[in-house]
């Protein structure tokens, strides 16, 4: 394999900078804009103000962060849903992709994707792109002492790795003495995702998408701590590490040796090519390359870099953002403001005219005396009005607000208030909708970008995670899923999606005032329904409390998860005198039905069985007890012995 010298990574790197170079100054300007400063210009590579007199009034009316906080808002409303597709339909790997599933739910907590999402989408909204790096990172996790042989983990037969607290019980001790096996302190390694900005990655120039690039080159600052454990080096500290990004572009009258230092870790990623037929990754540090190796020595799968674009420009890799789009009209709004409220301040303030002649002592304060002179005899001093504003000055703010409004996607629908004249529900439902789909583009291509990075987490996870780990998913009603996880056991099944529509806001509005008309007609038409039931109904209606109603059913939901899962090991239980025997028996159904019952022994199976019948044959009982005895009312009268009445002679019988 070729080596890629310092002097051609750089060569690389100084390419695609100089294709990006053009674009920075809008990222910087809209950075700037969305934290608020906004009376700012591009000067030659920096970021600078106008100098302006003091009189003048710069007043800042900040649209653009409310516009970006709410679309990306807008975006996350709704988790998306991933969904695996099994390798075959085989029963292991049926296993397996649902098994791949719950690693993803599990991993949306575990990596905390949930705030990371939110803030590689707000990069998409300020710069047009933002981007994630999911990779292996040995050094992540808790360390334990496992024993090694040729530097590499020894496995059992199980294959599993063994760790100090086992070399007794699988009779290792000999082994360990004679030093043909040794024990070492090593982390157990963990997916990590970062998130960057288009300031730190730097692709291939004739690429026009992330996945298109031949190779991708990303220059971060890290700690000199950060290099010392990742690469084993004491690295010089060549770069600064700035407070923000916009602000490391503005003027600062502070000494560049205050500035706090940190190194600068350039990596390389290299698709396989002629050159490198097993693809390449390199670091360089200090213009030293500390790492050179094939990409399957590399912490990745695939390109490691997940790109998530605002809107897209045909034929160009770098996408525009709405913040951008929304820079001029923000400008116009924050010059009109600030000339209405400089007008507003000389009519509070007029300033007077003094004839010279009129001998008299006048201060003038608040507001400026102007002297002049005045042929006419006994003049008085007179305020002099500024002229006012031309109507279309103040009707130009209607018009940026609506320009912004285009822009932007939000009308006002989209901000909880009707349009002046809609009073129809169905229009204001059209309205809110033609704003949604205004967002379907993004939200699909964010889906995709989702979809790709399950892949790479679960091919981490397969390739690297080879250790038993313990996974709890939380569900409902106190609901855990606990069991042990090693990469394995996804049986290459790693091919997930994200269900399409799965992430586009919907109404909570509408889908409550769904709700509550299927209900009324639910209990219109004397519908039985399941106390269960209308629990999850009311919990799924998201007004806290109404569950709370049926808060008895959700003790029973927990006793019953209780249940089943020490059932499904094995564990017989017996029936207790307060259980409700039909909520049992349905809740138990639920779960017999379920995969993880057909994936149980059949010795557990038979013990659930066995549960089951026993609350049926009490229910059985009850009700024939019931049947025995007579309604509440209608009780029997106590048996009573006939009267005997003595007879009586015949009155024409004979004396």
């Amino acid at each position: 394999m070729a080596d890629l010298t310092v002097k051609e990574l750089n060569g690389l790197l100084a390419k695609s900078k100089n294709a990006k170079s053009r674009l920075q100054a809008d990222w910087f300007l809209n950075l700037s804009y969305f934290a608020g400063d906004q009376w700012v210009f591009w000067n030659n590579g920096r970021i600078d103000k106008p100098r302006l007199p003091d009189w003048r009034v710069t007043l800042t009316d900040n649209r653009i962060m409310p516009v970006a906080l709410s679309r990306v808002a807008r975006k996350l409303k709704n988790r998306p849903v991933f969904v695996a597709t099994p390798f075959s339909a085989d029963e292991e790997d049926l296993s397996g992709a649902e098994l791949a599933e719950k690693i993803l739910q599990y991993d949306w907590q575990h990596l905390n994707l949930s705030d990371k999402l939110h803030l590689v989408q707000l990069w998409s909204e300020l710069t047009g792109a933002g981007f994630w790096k999911i990779y292996w990172d040995s050094t992540k996790g808790d360390k334990a002492e496992y024993v090694m042989a040729d530097d590499k983990p020894y496995r059992d037969q199980s294959d599993k790795l063994v760790t100090r607290d086992r070399i007794q019980e699988l009779g290792l001790n000999d082994l360990v003495e004679q030093k043909q096996l040794q024990t070492k302190s090593i982390a157990r390694g963990d997916i990590t995702v970062d998130v960057l900005s288009p300031f730190e990655v730097f692709p291939d120039p004739l690429a026009t998408y992330i996945h298109d690039a031949e190779w991708v080159i990303e220059e971060k600052v890290r700690s000199k701590e950060y290099v010392k454990t990742k690469y084993g080096i004491d690295a010089k500290e060549d770069a600064d590490a700035p407070i923000g990004v916009a602000e490391s572009r503005m003027f600062t009258t502070g000494s560049g040796d205050e500035t706090y230092k940190g190194v600068a870790v350039r990596e390389y990623y290299g698709k396989p090519s002629d050159k490198h037929p097993d693809g390449l990754w390199a670091v360089w540090i200090n213009d030293k390359i500390v790492k050179h190796e094939p990409l399957s020595n590399s912490p990745y799968m695939d390109c490691p870099y997940v790109m998530f674009r605002c809107q897209p420009i045909p034929g160009r890799f770098w996408p525009t953002s709405v913040t951008t789009q929304l820079r001029g009209p923000q400008t116009d709004l924050n010059k009109i403001k600030s000339q209405i409220r400089e007008n507003a301040i000389r009519l509070g303030n007029a300033s007077v005219m003094i004839s010279r002649q009129a001998n008299v002592d006048y201060t003038g304060i608040p507001g400026e005396e102007i002297f002049f002179d005045d042929t006419l005899p006994n003049s008085v001093p007179q305020f002099l009005r500024p002229p006012d504003l031309p109507a279309y000055v103040l009707q130009e703010i209607d018009r940026i607000e609506a320009s912004i409004q285009e822009i932007s996607g939000l009308h006002e629908v989209s901000k909880a208030s009707v349009p002046a004249g809609v009073t129809a529900a169905s229009a204001i439902n059209l309205l809110q909708e033609a704003d949604d789909t205004r967002l379907g583009p993004e939200i699909t291509d964010m889906e995709t970008s989702l979809a790709y990075a399950g892949n790479l987490i679960l091919k981490l996870r397969a390739k690297f995670n080879d250790d038993n780990r313990m996974i709890q998913i939380a569900g409902e009603d106190g609901d855990w899923d606990i069991f042990e996880f090693r990469g394995t056991m996804l049986k290459d099944n790693t091919n997930v999606e994200v269900q399409a529509g799965s992430a586009m806001p919907r109404s909570k509005a509408a889908k409550q005032a769904a709700m509550t008309e299927i209900f009324n007609m639910a209990i219109q038409y004397g519908m039985n329904i399941d106390p269960r039931q209308i629990r999850k109904f009311l919990r799924d209606y998201e007004v806290g409390g109404l569950d709370k109603l049926f808060a008895n059913v959700t003790q029973d939901e927990q006793q019953v998860v209780r249940e089943n899962r020490k059932l499904l090991r094995g564990e017989a239980i017996d029936i207790n005198d307060w259980d409700d025997d039909d909520f049992h028996i349905a809740a138990h159904e639920d779960e017999q039905k379920s995969r993880r019952y057909e994936r149980a022994d059949e010795a557990a199976k038979a013990i659930f069985q066995a549960h089951v019948n026993a609350h049926r044959e009490r229910k059985v009982q009850q009700i024939d007890a019931q049947a025995m005895s007579p309604p509440p009312g209608m009780e029997l009268a106590p048996p009573q012995m006939p009267q005997m009445i003595p007879p009586q002679g015949n009155p024409n019988a004979p004396q």
